[in-house]
């Protein structure tokens, strides 16, 4: 039986014609992984508060010390990857290129300031010109951001006053 099976691929072997053979193509394949560095902002689905507590109004006299604020967001970002953060002017600048705390009963407004440090020496832009910058380390970093209504300044009358200021990362 096995020869017979031999002799039969042997013979259907030789059925095809003088000089045709299996015909070979080739073709190069890119390989490709593109692999990206990110940047995660830890504390983007929880709200992000800058408190400058409760103070008394005594007739709009100038405040003797400053008040001042700060306010924690997380950021992870990979190893080495460069950041910036800036802050825009707020909903109240209403063209000035001052932040404003509004109260929204009276419609009084009052001045203050964000910075990149603690002693509120560098302010944080409105673009990315005066953006605060840092580089990742791969795990959780918190940014600290700090506010500060000068001293000198005339509170306004009683009130809540408020302001929403959009932070704009980019890696």
């Amino acid at each position: 039986m096995q020869a017979l099976l031999l002799c039969a691929a042997m013979a259907g072997g030789s059925a095809l014609p003088h000089g045709a053979a299996a015909a070979d193509a080739s073709q190069g394949m890119d390989v490709r992984l593109e692999v990206r560095s990110r940047c995660v902002l830890s504390s983007a689905s929880a709200a992000v508060d800058l408190s400058f507590g409760t103070h008394i109004s005594f007739g709009g006299e100038p405040t003797d010390a400053p008040i001042d604020g700060q306010a924690a967001v997380q950021l992870t970002c990979d190893s080495a990857m460069d950041w910036s953060v800036y802050a825009d002017l707020g909903q109240n600048a209403a063209g000035s290129a001052q932040r404003q705390l509004l109260d929204s009963t009276s419609g009084a407004l009052l001045a203050y300031g964000l910075y990149a440090d603690a002693g509120r020496s560098q302010p944080l832009g409105s673009t990315p010109a005066g953006a605060l910058s840092g580089s990742g380390t791969g795990a959780e970093q918190t940014l600290l951001l700090y506010g500060r209504i000068p001293t000198g300044t005339r509170l306004p009358a009683a009130g809540s006053y408020r302001d929403t200021v959009v932070l704009t990362f980019w890696f």
